[in-house]
C-alpha cells in the first residue's frame, strides 16, 4: 500500500504499524518526537498498536531550539 511520510510516497505492506515504519525510518529511539497521522498526534505508546491505511499521510516532527523542525526522509 501507498503511504505518505511528509508529503513523501513510500510503498509498505499492508497492515504495517506506525511503529515498523518509524524502525524503518530509524526514528523509533530518538526524543523529542511527534508523530501524527492524518493530522491526529498519535502517543508514542501507541505506536505499536497503530495499523497504517492506505494513502495515510504521516508527519513526522522533531524539537530543536527555537521551535519545531519537520523531518524528511530520504
Amino acid at each position: 500500500m501507498e503511504i505518505f511520510i511528509n508529503q513523501n510516497p513510500r510503498t509498505v505492506a499492508d497492515n504495517s504499524s506506525l511503529y515498523k515504519v518509524l524502525s524503518n525510518l530509524d526514528e523509533t529511539h530518538k526524543t523529542g518526537i511527534a508523530v501524527a497521522i492524518n493530522d491526529r498526534i498519535i502517543p508514542s505508546d501507541n505506536w505499536s498498536e497503530m495499523r497504517l491505511s492506505d494513502q495515510d499521510k504521516i508527519t513526522i516532527i522533531i524539537a530543536s531550539q527555537g521551535g519545531l523542525c519537520r523531518i524528511v526522509p530520504s
